[in-house]
């Protein structure tokens, strides 16, 4: 069974920042039990060649209800399960995050370079 996700999120008004939650429910497809999830915040952005600072960062982790506090730095975040997660057994994330909507540079190619260059188009001054 796969992770289940639902995604709420706003753009600021000046198209350069956004905000939002995301709900995971995950179901531990592995033949041990899990302690913890991974997340990557933005793995694009070092290959794109983003800006620094670029992404998004965390600002709060519930578990089943429950806040938890996540380890991990830059694009990784580990997310602390409050209780082994067994095989087949599924568990409730959620996550409330901010972040700046990258500048690309001219070579970035792909769909999330095109999607990324067109928000930064439309919020830079003219």
């Amino acid at each position: 069974m796969p992770a289940y996700y639902t995604l709420t999120a706003t753009l600021d008004d000046d198209l350069q920042g956004f905000s939002g939650t995301e709900t995971v429910v995950y179901t531990n497809n592995t033949q041990s039990p899990l302690t913890e999830i991974a997340f990557h915040l933005f793995p694009e952005a070092a290959f794109l060649g983003a800006e620094k600072g670029a992404g998004l960062a965390v600002s709060s982790v519930r578990c089943n209800g429950r806040g938890v506090a996540p380890k991990g730095e830059g694009e990784l975040l580990l997310v602390p399960l409050r209780r082994r997660l067994a095989p087949g057994k599924e568990t409730r994330l959620e996550l409330a995050f901010a972040g700046k909507v990258p500048a690309l540079p001219p070579r970035a190619k792909g769909l999330l370079a095109e999607l990324v260059q067109e928000l930064f188009l439309m919020g830079s001054p003219r």
